[in-house]
């Protein structure tokens, strides 16, 4: 038989199971929710264009970038605030590189919050860097840095995003 404390406790715990159960669970929930909001709002792909007659190639690599975004497309970090959009050769094989890139389908964009203009890209922009093959097929592998920003202009916020992509390349 049970006595009146165990009988007590055991009605304690079953009022207060859902309040348990909630506590323990909310922030596994609060954890797999923020995974699930990673954002990518740029996609990136690549082509290579080979120049008859000698042994240059351009890398031209594209952005494909989301709605309401803008890629910032200045060489380099200009305020601490942002990643410069970065282009780094980190390996390659059968080949070197020539030149620094350059940046296609560029705009200037005013930020009022931060009361200054940015070169950035919107909707779609590219970044080529040729390169002098030293043997017909080769390798190299890429790496990109950047940020980008989305606006919401009616409640007068951004959201801002640097990532970092790496692409293995063969020509």
């Amino acid at each position: 038989m049970n006595s009146v404390k165990e009988v007590l406790l055991i009605v304690f715990i079953e009022k207060n199971m859902k309040s348990f159960l909630l506590a323990l669970l909310l922030p596994l929930t609060f954890f797999t929710s923020s995974k699930a909001q990673e954002i990518t709002p740029v996609l990136w792909s690549y082509a290579i264009e080979k120049h008859a007659g000698n042994d240059t190639i351009t890398l031209r690599i594209d952005a494909a970038i989301a709605t309401n975004w803008y890629l910032y497309a200045e060489k380099e970090d200009q305020d601490g605030l942002s990643v410069g959009l970065t282009l780094k050769t980190l390996r390659t094989e059968n080949c070197r590189e020539v030149g620094s890139p350059q940046f296609t389908k560029t705009q200037s964009h005013y930020i009022q919050g931060l009361d200054k203009a940015y070169t950035v890209m919107q909707e779609r922009g590219s970044i080529r860097q040729r390169f002098v093959r030293t043997r017909p097929s080769g390798a190299m592998e890429i790496g990109i840095e950047y940020s980008a920003l989305s606006e919401d202009q009616f409640n007068k916020e951004g959201t801002v995003v640097i990532k970092s992509v790496k692409m293995e390349v063969q020509f």
